[in-house]
């Protein structure tokens, strides 16, 4: 049976994000061609580096300093600071999630007229993610 997208969240370090309404993880292989003219005239590959990338978009709530918001991507941001993150349906005992780590390369605010104040993160992924399951 298919997840429901609603059930999938994430958190940074140990915060979960302030009203998250969707995200987004990406992997991407690059590829390297292998063909020669001695191959003939069908190309051949490998695989080569990876990379991934995490996009989050969420509500902005300043008055909440529990969850993860703009304030905390931003500093982050700022100071350069790799982050920890997971997602997954729950961030409790038995639940299998993606586990990484990241540098946050985007933040954006949008303040659009009559509809909620939000926010944007984009996270390129450090190395390679791992599955794990919360003890």
């Amino acid at each position: 049976m298919a997840e429901i997208g609603t059930n999938v969240k994430v958190q940074i370090g140990t915060k979960i994000m302030v009203g998250e309404q969707s995200n987004t993880i990406s992997h991407t292989s690059d590829t390297i061609e292998t063909s020669s003219k001695s191959t003939g005239r069908a190309s051949t590959f490998e695989y080569g580096r990876m990379t991934g990338t995490l996009s989050v978009s969420s509500l902005a709530d300043p008055s909440n300093t529990t969850d993860y918001g703009y304030k905390d991507a931003k500093e982050a941001m700022d100071a350069k600071t790799k982050v920890a993150f997971q997602v997954g349906t729950g961030f409790t005992s038995g639940i299998e999630v993606e586990d990484g780590t990241g540098l946050i390369t985007s933040v954006s605010k949008d303040a659009p007229d009559n509809d909620n104040l939000t926010f944007s993160m984009d996270i390129q992924i450090d190395g390679e993610t791992t599955f794990l399951t919360i003890a």
